[in-house]
């Protein structure tokens, strides 16, 4: 995420932390996970595709962390306005599924903020199942 963004959401009533403020820039992906379990969510641009991050990822939801994901594609673009117009077009939303419901982990944000997809805990044992298989 751009820097900026925590800022920007704790100025508007959302406490955040950016991982470079934190003291984090170049962990690894269960350890801010991890991390973020001292947070409402965890707010990133992607997940790593490679499968031992998203084990550990997916395990660390299943723990109890709650992840928010913007997916720019294509031309979309990433910078910090977007970032920002895209979490706070869906935010009270967002702000629902994570704190709202017991039983989702994930939740997406794509087409500069116009879609929400959510997986489930369930759906995350299923990934972990079918990885084991």
């Amino acid at each position: 995420m751009a820097p900026g963004l925590a800022g920007i959401l704790t100025a508007l009533g959302h406490p955040s932390d950016h991982i470079s403020d934190l003291g984090m820039s170049g962990a690894s992906d269960a350890e801010v996970v991890q991390r973020a379990m001292d947070y409402d969510a965890l707010l990133t641009l992607d997940l790593h595709r490679q499968a031992s991050e998203w084990i550990a990822v997916n395990t660390a939801m299943l723990s109890g962390a709650n992840v928010v994901r913007l997916r720019f594609r294509g031309r979309e673009v990433s910078s910090l306005l977007s970032q920002t117009q895209a979490i706070l077009r869906k935010w009270s939303e967002i702000e629902h599924l994570v704190t709202g419901r017991d039983d989702v982990r994930l939740v997406t944000v794509s087409r500069a903020g116009s879609q929400v997809r959510v997986q489930t805990v369930d759906e995350i044992r299923g990934i972990l199942r079918d990885r084991d298989s």
